[in-house]
């Protein structure tokens, strides 16, 4: 006699679910006569239909029967015991039995923080020590618990369980496992066994660990804003960019501008992998016109899957460089300051339309200028600019003295500097000569064969004056083919210079002028003209060539005695002065 279920053969006790059906099968093999069989549950007997086969082995005797009964069943209790028993006569019984034990499988889940994450990935810091709790819902029998990290068994010490008993021999398991988030992702199991009848169910829940940005930093224009404000010029394009390294996943931006938020299509996000599956991010952010004068910009960092916000703050204020120049009696000063001798020299300096206000300083010869010397003037105008004006008084003793105009938006660490070279001037005396001669009643006579040969000169002139050409008051110039002119310089004793210059032209009427133009860039100017009257008479060239060599050669030879005489004039004007 045996006993399958479900077409295994089944010894003693058998496991099966709460009201689950199933088959149960009675065989009486090679039985002679064939043998009657009979149900009996917990003590009471059960009328099912059996069959009766021939031998199922032909090498069995021809009175040998083979008798079976199935029976479809299913156990509402905790235990109860079925048997089987097959009779021949009455003197003749065998049995064959089976204790059945049901169970309930019990409903499982995982909790995180309150929250259900047998189904979801689940975000926690890296290397943060995290509890996760297993709930076990109405089993029967208590099954075991046990836990599995990244396909490991967890050690014992690591969780621990509590059972409640229920009603009808059920209960209720919760397991807490305490872990620590070391890699990227994480797996961890729960898992339920019942080992008597060797079923086992599992639930488990991914972890992803996030990591925070190691650094984040913003930059506008290049500049840290770390430093406090940046200042950049008002015409200048700025470019902001927020940067956020080694975060896991990837963080998201987005800014603001005087907390109004900034639309995405001036915005152009970028991220780039690094070690530990981190990324390294930056968000960069274009502002093409900017009108205010200051500005704060906000770079918001965003850690989506942990709700995580960082911010970083910059101020941005705008700058208008100022217009910076020297001046002397209202006259601006283009590299060269001239004065006369050794006096006193006033020289402003002006600083306009700045924003902020520009404030100047001095040197002299390269040295600092006390506050003490010079006064500035600051004055507001439109737009919030301002016009600033320092006034510095020196005495000028030398060629070479060197005063620089310093101009420096402080905040914004821009410096503007203009130059001005002392020059101390010396106006020359003008000589023309017209063919050689002088006149003294300002009228020379002229051949109209000879024609006009008209040379001026000045000697010992600082710095090197111009010379220039009236006939009869009409400005000349080398374009007039009917006129020839030259011009040349020399460079004479002390830095002095001998300027040089001859005009020839054939005279039109019967009389006329020529003027000689002497300018200077320190602003003064000369002129001497001398009348010609034509008259007839034989002209020799030779002559007047002779004349024009020797005249020349005599007014070299002069100009060294009369520069040493001019330079004593000075000094003793300046003595006098000082006196």
């Amino acid at each position: 006699m045996l006993l399958s279920v479900n077409g295994l053969e089944v010894f003693n006790t058998i496991y099966v679910p709460e009201q689950e059906e199933f088959n149960i099968t009675c065989h009486a093999l090679l039985a002679r006569p064939a043998a009657n069989l009979t149900w009996i549950i917990n003590g009471l007997s059960i009328n099912q239909s059996f069959t009766i086969d021939p031998p199922a082995k032909p090498m069995c005797p021809s009175d040998s029967f083979n008798t079976t009964s199935t029976m479809s069943y299913f156990v509402d209790e905790d235990q109860e015991t079925i048997s089987c028993i097959g009779t021949q006569d009455i003197h003749s019984k065998q049995a064959a039995n089976v204790t059945v034990i049901t169970y309930v499988m019990p409903s499982t889940f995982l909790s995180f923080n309150g929250t259900n994450v047998s189904k979801e990935l689940t975000y926690v810091a890296e290397n943060s020590d995290e509890i996760i709790t297993c709930h076990v819902i109405d089993s029967r029998p208590t099954f075991n618990l046990t836990w599995m990290i990244n396909q490991k068994v967890a050690k014992p010490q690591n969780y621990e369980t509590i059972n409640y008993q229920k009603f009808g021999n059920r209960s209720d398991s919760i397991s807490r496992l305490h872990f620590r988030a070391e890699k990227v992702y994480q797996s961890v199991s729960c898992i339920t066994t019942y080992e008597a009848a060797n079923v086992t169910s599992a639930v488990s829940a991914e972890f992803f660990t996030y990591v925070p940005p190691s650094s984040k930093y913003l930059l506008i224009n290049g500049r840290a804003n770390s430093l406090g404000t940046i200042y950049v010029d008002q015409t200048e394009v700025i470019i902001c960019t927020c940067n956020a390294l080694g975060a896991r996943p990837k963080v998201d931006f987005a800014w603001k501008i005087d907390e109004r938020p900034v639309e995405s299509g001036m915005i152009v996000d970028s991220s780039f992998p690094q070690q530990r599956n981190t990324f390294y991010s930056t968000s960069t952010l274009k502002l093409v016109e900017t009108v205010k004068e200051n500005i704060t910009v906000t770079c918001i960092i965003r850690l989506k899957v942990a709700a995580m916000e960082q911010v970083i703050i910059g101020t941005i204020s705008t700058y208008v460089k100022p217009t910076v120049f020297l001046s002397i009696n209202g006259r601006e000063v283009v590299d060269f300051i001239y004065v006369p001798g050794v006096v006193d020299v006033n020289i402003s300096c002006y600083a306009t339309g700045a924003r902020p206000a520009a404030e100047i300083t001095w040197l002299l010869n390269g040295e600092s200028v006390s506050s003490e010397n010079f006064r500035t003037v600051v004055k507001p105008t439109q737009e919030n600019r301002t016009d600033s004006s320092s006034v510095f008084q020196f005495q000028a003793e030398k060629d070479n003295d060197t005063v620089t105009c310093s101009s420096r938006l402080d905040r914004a660490g821009i410096t503007q500097n203009t130059t001005g070279k002392v020059v101390i001037y010396v106006i020359p005396r003008l000589t023309l000569l017209l063919n050689g001669r002088n006149s003294t009643n300002g009228t020379v006579n002229i051949t109209r064969s000879e024609g006009i040969n008209a040379s001026c000169y000045t000697l010992g002139g600082k710095p090197a004056v111009n010379l220039s050409w009236l006939i009869n008051n009409k400005k000349m110039d080398n374009l007039d083919k009917q006129v020839k002119m030259s011009f040349k310089k020399t460079k004479a004793e002390n830095n002095t210079f001998h300027s040089f210059s001859t005009i020839q032209f054939k005279p039109q009427g019967k009389q006329g002028s020529v003027t000689c133009v002497m300018s200077s860039v320190t602003g003064h100017e000369a002129q001497l003209e001398r009348k010609f009257l034509i008259i007839d008479g034989n002209f020799k060239p030779a002559w007047i060539v002779l004349c024009v060599i020797v005249g020349f050669t005599a007014v070299l030879a002069y100009g060294s005695y009369y520069i040493k005489n001019k330079l004593k004039d000075a000094r003793e004007l300046s003595l006098g002065r000082n006196e």
